[in-house]
């Protein structure tokens, strides 16, 4: 389940960039300075020096090693899942996401890290829906004052000076906006944040979210059973509600097309 929050650059979040700082719809600079190239999801670049011809004859120059595993080797028990972030490519310097939502700066050149940013997602749990998984950042700004915005795991969004990684203490409050403030009810902050790359347009920051399908606690009263590969067991039609009935917990049939069965319990016993 995924929601969509807009938040404005100005006002208590004003960072203070010069007018036409930021990036238009299209990329013609070679760069690849948002998710998907632009902002109309192109997924294309005007580079032309690599093409189908001599597409076999790259060859390796540099291998980068996440700071991720060094983490990981202090704490054995944490899993990381599949690496799955885009990463820009702004004015020769590459701008990453991690496993654990650590932010990255590499010279695209040599491979060598220039700055890396923890946000600590890990020592304050596993976020719920997805674990260990980031899919990149966005940035916002001209050279000079170029703003890095990325979403973390455990639901806040952090603004990070583009040449040295330090937070941007101007933006929200102290560097990072609390999205699970304004929401209509109380969420567990592990239940609800960010892996999917910001979106900006102009001075906009679109941000979607992540949210649990599923309940953690027995007092979940509801759960929406949407029935397309999957046959559920007393929830009838497409799109509808199943109520536990105030039930410690409720443990619905599963069939697939194959006509496996399997249980899923929601709440606890």
């Amino acid at each position: 389940m995924r929601r969509i929050l807009c938040i404005a650059l100005t006002s208590a979040f004003c960072i203070g960039v010069p007018a036409g700082g930021v990036f238009s719809a299209r990329s013609n600079s070679g760069d690849w300075p948002t998710y998907a190239s632009d902002l109309r999801g192109t997924k294309y670049s005007s580079l032309e020096l690599v093409d189908a011809a001599n597409f076999r004859d790259l060859r390796i120059v540099w291998r980068w090693n996440s700071p991720d595993s060094e983490i990981v080797k202090q704490n054995p028990s944490l899993h990381l899942n599949l690496f799955e972030a885009t990463p820009l490519e702004i004015d020769g310097v590459l701008y990453v996401a991690t496993y654990l939502h650590q932010i990255a700066a590499i010279d695209a050149k040599t491979g060598i890290t220039l700055w890396v940013y923890d946000p600590g997602v890990y020592r304050r749990g596993v976020p719920e829906r997805t674990g260990f998984v980031h899919r990149g950042v966005a940035a916002w700004g001209s050279s000079g004052a170029r703003r890095i915005l990325a979403g973390t795991g455990d639901g806040y969004l952090i603004a990070l000076d583009a040449q040295s990684g330090a937070l941007i203490t101007a933006f929200g409050t102290g560097g990072r906006v609390d999205l699970t403030k304004g929401l209509r009810r109380p969420v567990e902050r592990m239940s609800y944040g960010i892996d999917s790359p910001p979106l900006v347009i102009g001075d906009i920051v679109v941000v979607g979210s992540f949210v649990s399908d599923g309940w953690s606690t027995k007092e979940g009263p509801l759960v929406t059973c949407v029935d397309s590969m999957l046959a559920l067991a007393g929830c009838g039609g497409r799109s509808t509600r199943c109520r536990n009935q105030g039930k410690p917990a409720t443990t619905l049939g599963l069939r697939n097309r194959g006509g496996t069965r399997a249980t899923r319990t929601y709440g606890r016993g």
